[in-house]
C-alpha cells in the first residue's frame, strides 16, 4: 500500500530554512556543472541526435535527486529555477537556455508527482518517474518544437526516444541511490528522507 509522506502534507510554499539551503547548495552546484558540460555537449552534437539526446539524463539528475530527498511537490521545480540562473550566468548560450532548464524542470517535477505521487519513493516508483521524465521532456521537444523533430528519420527519432527514456531512468536511479548513500552518512538529516517511515527497496 502506499502511503502519503509526511512532507507531502506540507504547502507548497512552506519550506524550512534547511530545505531551501540543502535545495540551493545542490541547485548552484548542479548549475555549476551543467554550464561546465555544455562546451562538452557542444563538441558531443557532431556524433549526431542521438548523443545529443543521451544528455537528457543528466540535466534530470538533480530534479529526480531533490524530489527523492525532499518527497514533496515543487522541489524539483525550485532547484530547476536555482540551476538556471547560474546557467544564465556562465553557460555558452546565454538566455535562451532557460528554456531547456524549463523543460527539465518540468519533465523532472512531473516523473515526480507522477510516478511516484509523493506517497512511494522505493526504487520501481522511481523507476516509473524517470520514464516519464524522459516522455515528458520528448513530449515538451514535439510541442514547441516539432519542426526539428520530425526532421530526420523515424529510425532515428525512435533512437532519441528511446535515448531520452533511458538516460532519465538511470538518471532516476542513480539520484535515489545517491541520495540513499548520503542519508547513511547523516548528511541529509532532517530531511524527509531521513525521517520518512516509508520503506524503501
Amino acid at each position: 500500500m502506499r502511503t502519503l509522506s509526511p512532507s507531502s502534507r506540507r504547502g507548497l510554499f512552506n519550506w524550512s530554512t534547511r530545505e531551501i539551503l540543502l535545495i540551493a547548495a545542490i541547485g548552484i552546484v548542479s548549475g555549476l556543472i551543467f554550464a561546465a558540460s555544455y562546451y562538452v555537449y557542444a563538441l558531443t552534437v557532431v556524433f549526431g541526435p542521438l548523443v545529443s539526446w543521451a544528455w537528457t539524463g543528466l540535466y534530470l539528475l538533480p530534479s529526480f535527486f531533490i524530489g527523492y530527498v525532499m518527497r514533496r511537490p515543487g522541489a524539483a521545480l525550485l532547484i530547476a529555477i536555482i540551476y538556471s540562473l547560474i546557467n544564465l550566468l556562465f553557460s555558452p548560450y546565454g538566455p535562451i537556455i532557460l528554456i531547456s532548464c524549463a523543460f527539465y524542470a518540468i519533465s523532472g517535477e512531473t516523473g515526480i508527482a507522477l510516478g511516484t505521487r509523493y506517497r512511494s519513493f522505493a526504487l520501481p516508483w522511481m523507476i516509473i518517474a524517470g520514464i516519464i521524465g524522459g516522455l515528458m521532456q520528448v513530449l515538451l521537444f514535439i510541442i514547441f518544437y516539432s519542426s526539428d523533430f520530425f526532421s530526420v528519420s523515424v529510425p532515428i527519432i525512435i533512437g532519441e526516444v528511446c535515448a531520452t527514456i533511458i538516460t532519465a531512468t538511470i538518471a532516476a536511479v542513480i539520484g535515489k541511490q545517491l541520495a540513499d548513500a548520503l542519508a547513511r552518512t547523516g548528511a541529509l538529516a532532517g530531511t524527509a528522507l531521513s525521517i520518512d517511515e516509508t520503506p524503501e527497496v
